[in-house]
């Protein structure tokens, strides 16, 4: 007779590993377009499932398709086994941009040319690659890189942290989309003027 506790056991490994297998996969789709992302999902899904580090890179190879999957077939046969870390930084070498090597030159030019969100999503893509930036560093490169309209009124308001420059940044792209829309009582006025009866001539 089946021991109900080993069949209690069965029952929930069964369970445990159809959820693995059918649960939202981070691995698919996401390296050739972007590495840095796909990095970043993969190791919170290895933390999330608690994958040991040697199966780490296996893992992540099983769910590699086309040129990434051709990649790293040519990657085993001539480096052969790798850590993660190893795995991570050649990838970033065969799939990252041009200014991988350099993340925080990248992050010194990086300059607005749409609105704060757009600018401020461009600016932690750089900044989470470089390690240990002083804070006040991380502010001055986001300052340099707005725009004129709002780096100078940024600047009077000589906020002390990261997160308070972009929240000023935001609110002084609002304030100016706000002065760039007609101004609803001239309108009415106009339209006023506009009504009254003009004097028999």
């Amino acid at each position: 007779m089946t021991n109900p506790h080993t069949h209690i056991l069965l029952v929930l490994t069964l369970q445990k590993t159809i959820l693995i297998k059918t649960s939202s996969c981070p691995f698919q789709n996401l390296m050739k377009d972007d590495p840095t992302g796909w990095i970043y999902k993969v190791e919170q899904y290895f933390e999330f499932r608690n994958i040991a580090l040697e199966q780490q890179v296996q893992l992540a190879s099983f769910h590699l398709e086309g040129i990434a999957l051709q990649w790293h077939r040519w990657l085993a046969k001539f480096c052969g086994p790798l850590t993660w870390d190893e795995f991570t930084n050649v990838v970033q070498l065969r799939f990252g941009r041009t200014d991988y090597e350099d993340p925080s030159e990248a992050l010194t030019r990086l300059k607005q040319t749409t609105t704060i969100a757009t600018y401020q999503e461009a600016f932690e893509r750089f900044s989470h690659r470089v390690d240990n930036l002083p804070e006040k560093f991380l502010i001055g490169c986001f300052i340099a890189g707005l725009r004129d309209d709002i780096r100078i009124d940024v600047k009077i308001k000589q906020p002390g942290t990261l997160a308070d420059t972009i929240g000023v940044a935001q609110l002084i792209e609002k304030r100016n989309q706000l002065q760039k829309r007609p101004n609803n009582n001239s309108v009415s006025n106009q339209f006023m003027q506009q009504q009254r009866p003009h004097p028999i001539q």
